[in-house]
């Protein structure tokens, strides 16, 4: 699955947004940047590789984010910006999203009263899941609008919301290349990443994990242990700058883990080295992890940081303190990225396992096994 939205700024003023397709990309331009933004240039890119948790095909969109300065010298005469090939296609389209969206806006300020008359049970079923009524509502007038179909068709909006949940779904074997880690203290990123590297190197990957300056010696004699019973590389990284350091040597590997240092940390700043080098790499998933038993109103805080280092991925961590799925559909709304790993305990006999859309539907639905009645007694994750 492709990993939804990114944003890149090559110069003052003048950002690209990539998205999967370009209805995705002005819904993404609409909301962070206004209606009077201007649009350069679109492009299909390819990146990553063809499997799984790899390449992606992706529509660019080049915009000049409105009040940005102009440049002195005059666009290049053999492609003006108002005559970018498939332009009138694009104010097609966007007219188009337009027109949905304010077709999803004029649903949800519709009358209280008769909409809760005729809400449908399984809003109060994704409610009573998790989700936010906010969240839950947005949902089922997108679904309105984009399908024709009433709030109240549950096979149609189940089929709509399928479509609509990104997923990895590419199992292990599409499981190659360099992927770091990020998230708040606690919310189970070194138990992912250890499960993970011993999952993929059963697999026969020659697997290599580093630890990005770690605060706590225990942590680093839990990573040479892990490493010497599951048959791994491990490094510590001491210095931030190591890990740009050393990346033509990641190449040897098939598959590189980064636990990376706590958000929050000196290292994990925004503007130091570790972020400019990380955050603008190509060559890197960066997947996002963010515990179940979290509280998904924490996002508008959450959000821009997950921008700002260009996160391609959530990684879903402490399935085993929660049974309240549908809160998975609050952070499809609001950061918009495809999931790509589930943890339950992994320290004391859970698993890590790769997001599938239909297993995520089933147990936003309630259908997920009792496995995530927390098993043995709880201590901090990592």
């Amino acid at each position: 699955m492709a990993s939804s939205w990114q944003t890149r700024q090559p110069s003052d003023g003048i950002v690209v947004v990539a998205a999967p397709s370009i209805q995705d990309a002005y819904r993404r331009i609409k909301r962070d940047y206004g209606d009077q933004a201007e649009v350069l240039d679109t492009r299909n890119v390819s990146r990553r590789e063809a499997q799984g948790l790899g390449r992606e095909k992706l529509v660019e969109v080049t915009i000049r984010v409105p009040g940005a300065r102009r440049p002195d010298r005059p666009e290049r005469a053999d492609r003006p910006a108002a005559t970018v090939p498939g332009a009138g296609a694009v104010d097609d389209l966007v007219r188009e999203v337009e027109r949905i969206e304010a077709l999803v806006e004029d649903l949800a300020a519709a009358p209280k009263a008769p909409a809760q008359a005729a809400r449908p049970a399984l809003a109060d079923l994704l409610e009573d899941g998790g989700a936010r009524r906010a969240t839950v509502d947005h949902l089922l007038a997108r679904f309105a609008a984009e399908t024709g179909h009433g709030p109240g068709d549950r096979a149609a909006f189940l089929t709509w919301l399928e479509g609509n949940l990104p997923a990895s779904n590419c199992g292990w074997d599409g499981f190659y290349g360099c992927h770091a880690f990020l998230g708040a203290p606690g919310a189970g990123r070194t138990d992912l990443v250890l499960a993970a590297a011993d999952r993929l190197q059963a697999l026969g990957r020659r697997t290599l994990v580093l630890a990005v300056m770690p605060d706590d010696e225990g942590l680093i004699r839990r990573l040479q242990q892990a490493a010497s019973d599951g048959g791994y590389d491990a490094a510590i990284l001491r210095r931030a700058e190591q890990l740009q350091e050393n990346a033509d040597q990641l190449g040897d590997y098939d598959v590189v883990l980064v636990d990376l240092p706590a958000l929050g940390s000196a290292a994990m700043a925004e503007g130091r080295p570790l972020h400019r080098w990380l955050a603008a790499n190509t060559g890197f998933h960066r997947h996002f992890v963010m515990p179940l038993d979290a509280d998904t109103g924490d996002l508008a805080e959450l959000a821009p940081t997950i921008r700002a280092w260009s996160c391609d991925w959530l990684a879903i961590g402490r399935t085993d303190r929660s049974r309240r799925w549908a809160k998975l559909l609050d952070l499809t709304v609001t950061v918009g990225l495809p999931f790509s790993l589930l943890s339950r305990d992994p320290r004391h006999g859970g698993e890590v396992g790769i997001a599938a859309t239909g297993e995520l539907l089933d147990r936003i639905l309630g259908g997920a096994p009792a496995a995530f009645v927390p098993a043995t007694p709880v201590t901090a994750a990592v």
